[in-house]
């Protein structure tokens, strides 16, 4: 998937698919809901549909606060938690993990969601199919990490449209999403 997405897709493309998928998910019943408070958002690898103007949308709402994933030095431990982000430049100043994404350090002070704490999750993948499934890149960092929370939160997928198929392959363990947004 990551041979085709790297040689097929424009940057005009990237950034009209962007656009819009974020558009219909900011629209939506599950963003726009006044329980929907806590979300956390991946933050894009350079060759996944970017997120930078859902998270600055979250981050100007004074009734949203956004959380980002935070994996740590350790990738092989496979565990994750969610880090409260207090601004942009917040954001911006933490350094970049080894897949080019900015994440807090762990000597950083900073607010980790409790297994309660999220309303939504937007969740990155390789894949999705039309059942609203789930191929991740692998690891299980977001299976294993919504498998652990206290209460189920609202889970969707923001993908780029050549990412939606007819079926992925499901395991017992992969968490189904609520919806996955996409344009063609």
């Amino acid at each position: 998937m990551k041979i085709v997405l790297k040689q097929t897709l424009t940057p005009e493309y990237k950034k009209n698919s962007a656009a819009s998928s974020t558009a219909a998910l900011l629209s939506s019943p599950h963003y726009l809901s006044p329980s929907t408070i806590a979300i956390s958002v991946f933050l894009s690898m350079p060759n996944e549909i970017d997120t930078s103007t859902l998270v600055k949308e979250i981050l100007a709402n004074p009734k949203k606060t956004l959380y980002v994933p935070r994996v740590g030095s350790n990738f092989d431990l496979n565990n994750m938690e969610m880090v409260q982000v207090a601004s942009e430049e917040v954001l911006l100043s933490w350094p970049k993990n080894r897949w080019s994404i900015p994440e807090p350090p762990p000597s950083a002070t900073s607010i980790i969601a409790s297994p309660s704490t999220l309303d939504l999750i937007v969740v990155p993948g390789a894949a999705f199919d039309k059942q609203n499934n789930r191929l991740g890149h692998g690891r299980g960092y977001y299976d294993r990490y919504i498998a652990s929370l206290t209460k189920r939160p609202i889970l969707l997928g923001l993908a780029f449209g050549c990412q939606v198929v007819d079926s992925v392959p499901c395991e017992q363990y992969d968490e189904k999403l609520d919806d996955v947004y996409y344009s063609y």
